[in-house]
């Protein structure tokens, strides 16, 4: 047949040829044939019919002649890829719509999907993208086909045609809303580490927070980049999982973080932060760390993580937040001596009290003068006996040590009170703290601080302390501080037994009291008058010694023959040395014989040094 016999053919004499017929048909025979013509064709004339060779010489219009059920049944896979990009782009979007998810995936080349334009992708349904293109064909696709793809079709994408199919250009290619609308699944399974580091900061801030928690450990940790983790709003930071937390951040991201991230923290994936993670955190991001979020690190992250410099950073508020089981215990003693003095004082008394002995310990003197009166006053017995050293005792002001209470004074070791106390304390303790001590403390006192008491301190001593006394402490006395105990022991004696203030004394010990008395008496005496060197020409002579037991108290025997004690005393001054006695002194004031010391016949000298008190000492 002639070309115009072909062009004159009616439809359905067209439709009338057997497939035959039609393979027959040449190239330029084909070419004659109207656009009706074609659009008649059977789709077995097409399907048998129709050789590649013949479909690769259609015209442009008669390509577009080719109904949807034609391309739909008519074309095989061989066909499809056949047809040349010139034929394949001018193809109507419902052509396209209508290939099968066969003919996209075995008949189409990559060549063939590149040359397609935006409308037509566009034209592709989700079934023909998710099942019909393969990884080489989706990697073929420009960045600006890609750009054009919707949501739905974006959404559509399997996990293996993202993984393997799209190229990291292709990803950075991608809009906001497509971005977003990328599935969980295809988010955790689809984009590799490298993918995700090729994401753009900007396209990274617009990820949902599903998205974000979707996240792999190894994709946050490989992944991100650290501006991608510096890009991170509040909002997506707080979308991360504990776990995501805890194996995807790195150090560096860490220190990528900026402080309105670090602060958006919640108080569980503060928490879930590794030792490594918490130790890289720069002293800004910890100051913008929530006090709540704070006092959420645990044990091993304060204990081993935060370093001093960062204890140091902490805000007053911070500090005042920090839980005190799970915070304060935790924290180094390098730690506890690095807190600001601030800090220091910002402690509740219930942190101050979960110290344990070695923080107690390792509070510099700076720190522990800082303490508020409720927080010295919080500090527990076993703090203060088994922390403090006699370096910080000695720190504390009068005034802080006035105001410990007496169960804490109670708690001070021998060795605190001799080597802590200063004798500016001692003179400010309180007549409760004095009453506190135990013998075994007062007698710790060095005769310096024996000397500091004040003669109401020395009122306010207990009987059994009074007596508890060490002859080198009694020897220290002054006229003052003895007259003082004095004074009181007989104001004791004096009161009706079973009085507030009375305290039952045995029988025996009244009459010393009595005795002790007298003995206060004839000491203001005697202090009255000054020894003159006597004639007697005796150099010197040996002091009578002092006896003592647990019953009577340091005591002197009191000699038969008064008048021989008189002269004895006046053989040595008031320190106690012998001195070269020359004439009889002369008596000012009047004169003393065996009368005057009639009292002291018998019985012994009641709680007094006599080698000072008697001899005058002031």
């Amino acid at each position: 047949m002639t070309a115009s016999e072909i062009a004159a053919l009616r439809t359905d004499q067209v439709t009338a040829l057997a497939s035959a017929q039609v393979s027959a048909l040449g190239a330029d025979q084909l070419a004659e044939l109207t656009t009706a013509a074609i659009a008649a064709l059977t789709t077995s004339q097409i399907n048998l019919g129709l050789s590649t060779d013949q479909i690769a010489s259609l015209t442009t219009a008669a390509a577009q002649a080719l109904t949807t059920a034609q391309i739909k049944q008519g074309l095989s896979t061989a066909q499809v890829a056949a047809l040349g990009t010139a034929d394949l782009v001018v193809l109507k979007t419902s052509q396209i719509a209508a290939l099968t998810t066969k003919q996209i995936n075995q008949g189409l080349t990559a060549d063939q999907v590149a040359s397609l334009t935006t409308a037509q992708i566009q034209a592709l349904t989700t079934a023909q993208i998710g099942q019909g293109l393969n990884t080489a064909q989706i990697a073929g696709l420009t960045t600006a086909q890609i750009a054009a793809l919707k949501t739905g079709q974006i959404a559509a994408l399997s996990t293996s045609q993202i993984n393997l199919g799209l190229t990291t250009d292709q990803l950075t290619a991608l809009t906001t809303a497509q971005l977003q609308a990328l599935t969980s699944a295809q988010i955790r399974l689809g984009l590799s580490t490298t993918d995700v580091a090729a994401l753009t900061t900007a396209q990274f801030a617009t990820l949902k927070t599903s998205q974000v928690a979707a996240l792999t450990t190894a994709q946050l940790h490989d992944g991100l980049t650290t501006a991608q983790w510096g890009s991170l709003t509040s909002a997506q930071i707080q979308a991360l999982t504990t776990a995501q937390i805890t194996q995807g951040l790195s150090t560096g991201a860490i220190a990528a973080l900026t402080t309105l991230e670090i602060a958006a923290l919640r108080s569980n994936q503060i928490e879930a932060l590794s030792v490594t993670a918490v130790a890289a955190l720069s002293s800004g991001q910890l100051d913008s760390m929530s006090t709540a979020a704070l006092s959420a690190l645990g044990a091993a992250q304060l204990n081993f993580a935060l370093g001093s410099d960062q204890t140091a950073h902490l805000s007053t508020a911070q500090t005042q937040a920090l839980n005190n089981a799970k915070v304060i215990l935790p924290l180094g003693t390098a730690q506890i001596a690095n807190l600001t003095t601030t800090q220091i004082a910002a402690l509740t008394t219930a942190e101050i009290t979960a110290f344990t002995t070695a923080q107690i310990a390792a509070l510099t003197t700076d720190q522990l003068v800082n303490l508020t009166s409720a927080e010295l006053q919080a500090l527990t017995t076993a703090q203060i006996g088994k922390g403090l050293s006699t370096a910080q005792i000695a720190a504390l002001t009068s005034g802080e040590m006035a105001r410990l209470k007496t169960n804490q004074i109670a708690a001070l070791t021998t060795r605190q009170i001799a080597l802590g106390l200063t004798s500016a304390q001692v003179a400010n303790l309180t007549t409760a703290e004095i009453r506190a001590l135990t013998t075994a403390q007062l007698v710790a006192l060095t005769t310096a601080q024996i000397e500091a008491l004040t003669p109401t301190e020395c009122a306010a001593l207990t009987t059994a302390q009074t007596r508890s006394l060490t002859v080198p402490q009694k020897y220290v006395l002054t006229t003052s501080q003895s007259q003082a105990m004095v004074f009181e022991e007989k104001r004791r004696a004096e009161l009706p037994a079973g009085s507030v203030a009375s305290v039952a004394v045995p029988a025996a010990a009244k009459s010393k009291a009595t005795l002790g008395r007298k003995v206060g008496e004839l000491v203001q005496e005697i202090a009255s008058f000054k020894a003159q060197p006597s004639s007697s020409g005796k150099a010197s002579a040996t002091m009578p010694a002092l006896s003592h037991s647990a019953s009577t108290g340091n005591s002197l025997a009191i000699a038969t023959n008064v008048d021989g004690i008189v002269n004895l005393l006046r053989q040595f001054d008031r320190n106690g040395n012998a001195v070269a006695l020359g004439s009889a002194p002369a008596m000012a004031n009047g004169q003393f014989n065996t009368e005057n010391f009639a009292s002291l016949k018998t019985g012994v000298l009641f709680n007094a040094p006599v080698g000072k008190v008697l001899a005058g000492k002031q």
